[in-house]
Order: structure tokens, then sequence, then C-alpha cells
């Protein structure tokens, strides 16, 4: 009896802890609103279980009302002493700066005294304090006392029964929230977006941002104040949306609006705002104040896609174009926002000289060297770069995307003659079963024969691989030329151990999907770690790509990784850039 009269006032307390911050909420929105008569509208939160709200502010050392929500007969005036009957909680809200609650008997009954600190720029402002009356606990604890009449023992057996039901699927529900609650930013994490995908996603509309040079603020003050400045922006943003919507935070400093039930042109003035208010909203650090500003990609329609996955994957597509294009804004996709060149364009590119290569560096984690850079075609059009998911799929197959891979190692060639580095190029499987293709090397060879020793083939498929023997002869033959071999995205759907029973690479690279989650998935590691394992048994070197911040370093380099490459090392760079690196 003792062991659930506990729990069950425990569950009480709990739920009306959770009453007293859906409250404190409110009383906070109250302040920040216009109201002259604060003191009535706070009035008007009062009822059965909430007694008493006060706002209190410590002004040289004491305690002052600044707001009342009692009855008027009753009601302190602005900058009346205020004194505490416990002082120590109340010292304890400044020592933590985080709620705190005591509970008070008072006879027979029991109150709870329940302290909410509003805090701006890292110091409390006010403190919201509210008394709550447990009528459950009390009524509780008067049932207990009927309960012990023999006679209705067998009633009390099934009240008890309930409540020992209700308390673990409250708790079961309690834990299930937290599961889904970032502890930094206090926002949803990305598995909320697992129950989202479920529910009607018309007249919404998603905006996925993340914070303009964050690396250049964790190196220059540390990753104390970056925590803060998420905190910060996180906070700015929840003061402009409402309680339907969701702020998830997406990645390390990458976060996602799904903004609710509203109209395309007052998303956009919602959003605009959003962008707004953080680049004038300065983080107070120390005596220096820090601006910030955010890059974005907006999907004004994701119910027109197939899921809701497609559309942040469309919307984090915009991302790169902001960020591509200058950051601090955001870009809007919508069918004809990316541009798709045709095969005769593409034809008018390689006559023009309009193909690029951009080289992304690849460092040794053990000597700490760039020792190798993978290529990575680009196409250059009315001054911008376009990446190949705006021309491959419409050249696969054609005389044109082979003329356009012989320019591409042509480029890599000559940057090898140039600076003797090793350089890979990327290939899908079923390019060497087009014996047009093969036929590329052959030429290549007669040209650089010396240098083919630094060409690095990575191999990747999206589809399943069906002549698997002629593949392995096709690679056994490059191999023979001195061309070493790199499993691409190993670890992805078609990129799996299977490869291994039939191709010897030279070089294993590691899923971004995998590397991605190193930070926060012990499994990712394991993972990670087994595949360090495996590739020494091949005698392969292994690469870890994707990897976007320190650290995620650190941990792959505890994991033995041979190479890492990603933009936390560099990101793509035209090929006249790279000597300096070199």
């Amino acid at each position: 009896m003792k062991y659930f009269e506990k729990e069950f006032n425990n569950a009480i307390v709990n739920i009306e802890i959770q009453n007293a911050f859906n409250t404190a909420y409110k009383v906070e929105k109250i302040l920040n609103s216009h109201y002259k008569n604060k003191n009535d509208i706070l009035n008007l939160l009062l009822n059965k279980d909430i007694k008493y709200v006060f706002i209190i502010k410590k002004i040289n050392g004491k305690y002052k009302y600044i707001y009342d929500g009692s009855p008027i007969n009753e009601r302190a005036i602005k900058y009346q002493p205020f004194e505490p009957l416990n002082k120590k909680i109340w010292e304890k809200v400044y020592t933590q700066k985080t709620p705190v609650y005591e509970i008070n008997k008072k006879i027979d009954n029991v109150w709870l005294t329940f302290l909410y600190p509003i805090i701006k720029q890292n110091k409390i402002n006010y403190i919201i304090a509210m008394d709550i009356s447990l009528n459950a606990y009390n009524k509780f604890n008067d049932l207990l006392k009927i309960f012990k009449n023999i006679f209705i023992i067998v009633v009390t057996f099934i009240l008890l029964l309930i409540f020992y039901m209700n308390f673990f699927i409250f708790k079961f529900y309690k834990e299930k929230f937290q599961s889904l609650i970032d502890p930094l930013t206090n926002t949803y994490n990305r598995k909320i977006i697992n129950r989202i995908e479920n529910e009607n996603i018309k007249k919404t509309a998603l905006l996925i941002f993340d914070i303009d040079n964050f690396k250049k603020i964790n190196d220059t003050y540390g990753h104390n104040i970056g925590d803060i400045v998420l905190k910060n922006l996180t906070q700015t943003i929840k003061s402009q949306i409402r309680s339907n919507d969701y702020l998830i935070r997406y990645g390390g400093e990458e976060f996602l609006l799904i903004l609710n039930n509203i109209e395309q042109k007052d998303a956009l003035k919602k959003i605009e705002k959003i962008f707004n208010t953080i680049r004038n909203t300065p983080i107070n650090i120390g005596n220096k104040k820090l601006f910030i500003t955010i890059s974005g990609g907006v999907h004004l329609e994701p119910e027109k896609e197939k899921n809701i996955f497609e559309a942040i994957k469309k919307a984090d597509q915009e991302l790169y174009k902001a960020k591509r294009t200058g950051k601090n804004k955001y870009c809007i996709y919508s069918e004809n926002s990316e541009k798709i060149f045709a095969i005769n364009e593409i034809t008018d590119f390689i006559e023009s000289n309009s193909i690029l290569v951009y080289l992304q560096p690849i460092l040794n984690i053990k000597t700490n060297k760039i020792e190798k850079f993978e290529a990575l075609a680009r196409i250059k059009y009315k001054d911008e770069i376009f990446s190949p998911n705006t021309f491959l799929e419409n050249i696969k197959n054609t005389n044109t995307y082979r003329d356009f891979t012989s320019i591409i190692l042509d480029k890599v060639f000559k940057t090898i003659s140039k600076y003797k580095v090793e350089i890979s190029v990327n290939f899908f499987a079923k390019d060497f079963f087009d014996e047009k293709f093969i036929t590329l090397f052959d030429e290549k060879e007669k040209k650089y024969k010396d240098l083919l020793s630094f060409l690095s083939i990575e191999i990747l498929e999206n589809e399943q691989i069906e002549n698997i023997q002629k593949l392995q002869n096709q690679l056994k033959i490059l191999k023979e030329k001195g061309i070493k071999i790199s499993i691409d995205d190993f670890g992805s759907d078609y990129s799996n151990l299977s490869y291994l029973t039939y191709i010897t690479p030279d070089y294993i690279k590691i899923d971004s999907s995998i590397v991605k989650e190193v930070r926060s998935n012990i499994n990712a590691q394991k993972i990670i770690k087994t595949i360090v394992i495996l590739a020494k048994e091949f005698n392969a070197k292994t690469i870890a790509e994707f990897v976007e911040d320190k650290d995620s370093f650190k941990i792959l380099k505890s994991l033995n990784v041979d190479y890492i490459q990603g933009y936390y090392i560099s990101p793509p760079l035209p090929i006249e850039e790279i000597e300096k690196i070199i």
C-alpha cells in the first residue's frame, strides 16, 4: 500500500507539474503581449487547481511584485516587497536557471509551489510563481482512510490495479515523448518525422536551414558558445511559430521547420520574418554581440511528393543552392527550380570547353596530409556551376556520355601529370559493360601510360549488377594496367558485402549515411569499426566521406579509418585552387 501510495502521489505531482509548465507558457505569452491590464488577464488563469499566479523580479537583491493575478481585494501593487516562505528554492532557481517546485503540506491539504524563470541573454529577468492545489493528491489520501476498512478491500485492490495500469501507461508515454526531444535545444529530434509522415501534410510548408559559418563560430569561440548560439537560435524561432508547428533539430546545426495548416503566402511571410528576426537579433557573448545568419531551402507543396522525406530532400537541394549563391537567404523549390540540361546542350558545352573538374581533397588521417583527391564533374553555364544531377541521367549510355567522360579523364591526367597526386573518378559499374566505353581506357593508356598508377576508379551503383563475371573481368584488366579500384558507398543497398566476392578493392569508401550518424549512433561506430577490420583482411584502405565536423573526425580517427573526405577538410575546389593545398 505504501508503495502504491507513493507512486500515485508522484504521478499526480508529475501531471500537475506539466499543467504548471503549460500555464507558465501562457503567462510568458501574456508578458510578451501588448495587453495593458496584465493583472486582470493573469487572474483569468486561476481555477480550482491554480490558486495564485505572481510575476516576481529580483531588484537590488530583494524580491518585488511586478504583476499579481490574485483577486483585486488580495492583489499586491507593483514593486511591493515579496517575502518567500522558503528562500532556498528561490535561490535555487537563480543558481540553476531552471524551473523548481516544492510540495507544501498545510494541515490536511497539499500544495505545490512552482517557480519558472524567464531568461533573457542568459540572465533571469522574471520568475513566474504559482501555487497549485493538489486536489487529486488530497482526495486520494482521504480515500486511503476509507480503504483501511477490511470490508472494502476488494474495491481497494481494483482501484489500485487501475491506478497501476494508468501510472505505467502515463510513464510509458512520458518516456516516449522525451525520446523525441533534443536535449540541447529542447526542440524535436528527427525521430518525430516518422510520426509526422502519417499526418495529413496538405496546406503545409517546409523549411530546412542551417547556420552560416557555424564551424567558424565553434573554432573562434569554442563549442560551449556554439551550443549557446544553437539555444538562442531555437528560442528566437520558437517565438515566431505556433504550438502546432514543428521545429526539429535535423543535424548538428541543421534544423527543419514544418508549418502546419498555412497558406503559401502566409508561410512565406512567416519564413521571411524568421530570417529577418535572426539577422537582427544579436547573441551576447561576454561584452561582444554576435550576429548570425541562416540559409535555407523551402518546399511550399510537400503534399505533391510521394512522402515527406522526398519533400525534405528537395528542400535540402534548395538549401545547398542558397549556400552556393551567397548564403543569408532561402531558395524555394518548384518543379522548374532545378535546371536539367538536354543532350544537345551538353554537346554544346563540350564544344565550348564549359566542362570543369572540381577536386575534393582526401586526408590521410595517420600522416595528417592531403594525399588524394576525388574528381567531381561540373558544368559552367551563365556564370553558375552545375553538378551532375542536372545532366547525368540524360546522357548516360550515349556517345555524349563517352565524350564527356573522355574530357574528364584528360583533365584528371593533366592534373596528375602536373602534381603527381592520386585522383579518383566515379563510374557506374554498368559503364564497364559498354565495349566502346572500355576503349576509352585503352586510348588513355597510350596517351598517359606512366600516369595510370595515379588513377583510382570509384565504382558506384544504384541498380543490382546482373553480369558479375563480366564486371570482374573488366576490372581485372584495369588493375593490370595499374589503375586502383575503390568501392564507393560501401554499406548501402547495392554496394555491399557481395562486391568483395568478385572485386579486390584498393579502397573501400564507407557510405555517407553511416558516417553522418557516427557522432550520435553507437551502432554506426560499430559498423565502421567492422568495415575497417574487413578492409584490412582484403589489404584495402578505408575512406570516410561526408565528414563535416571535428567530433566526427575524432571518432573516425579512433576507429582507425585510413582517410577522411568532406567539408571538414575542404569543399570541392577548382583545379587551379589545389596547388596551395598540395
